[in-house]
């Protein structure tokens, strides 16, 4: 009996043991992993340094670019110039009132523009719209309208070639086009009507008074 016991003794101090050997080398994983995530704190503070330093340079590349393009005006009300044209994003610095700015593009509800230096967002609402700023967004809208215009016909055209791209940017249609090509021409159907049988799928896409027949996801014939 007192031989069991001294046994279970020596079993439990020999494991009490094991677990304090055990908790110091957990312990001094720990103290190794606090070491490293320390190092990588120190390396994303450097790598977002660069990223300022790296935007401000291109800021600075942007604004000796365009200062003699563009629209010069002054800002209504204390404002701030932003990276990207939303509320949430880094402010680069504060524009006073009557700050001369030079506005020379249009994001949304913001304004493209070089303020000392600096290219960044202002919200629209902080200039005074006259007929210089309406004729300059008027314009603008224009452009971005022509730039969406060649992208989607490069994108079309490398899609279906040339000749059909054309056809789809003037909104035509034809015998024998693909149901993407219908889709990419008028957008998709008000409604639809689908039939499926032995011989494959018919469908009827209807647009306003428009009827499209399609079997398998060809255009058969059309009804206007």
């Amino acid at each position: 009996m007192k031989r069991r016991l001294i046994f279970q003794i020596i079993v439990i101090i020999f494991a009490g043991q094991i677990s304090i050997y055990g908790q110091g080398d957990i312990n001094r994983k720990i103290d190794s992993l606090k070491v490293v995530k320390s190092g990588l704190q120190s390396k994303i503070i450097q790598i977002d340094n660069l990223i300022r330093k790296c935007q401000e340079e291109k800021s600075l590349l942007e604004a000796n670019e365009l200062k003699n393009s563009g629209i010069k005006t002054n800002v209504a009300y204390k404002s701030r110039l932003m990276t990207e044209p939303y509320s949430l994003s880094d402010i680069i610095t504060e524009i006073p009132v009557n700050g001369k700015v030079n506005i020379f593009d249009m994001d949304g509800d913001y304004w493209k523009l070089e303020y000392d230096g600096k290219v960044g967002f202002v919200k629209k609402n902080f200039f005074t719209e006259d007929e210089s700023l309406q004729k300059f967004e008027k314009i603008a809208l224009e452009k971005k309208k022509e730039e969406a215009q060649h992208t989607k016909f490069e994108r079309l055209k490398n899609k279906y070639g040339k000749v059909f791209a054309n056809k789809i940017m003037d909104k035509k249609i034809w015998l024998e086009m693909t149901n993407e090509m219908v889709i990419d021409s008028w957008g998709l159907p008000d409604d639809k009507n689908r039939t499926v049988g032995s011989w494959g799928t018919n469908e009827q896409w209807i647009y306003g008074n428009s009827y499209l027949y399609l079997e398998n996801g060809i255009l058969k014939s059309w009804q206007d």
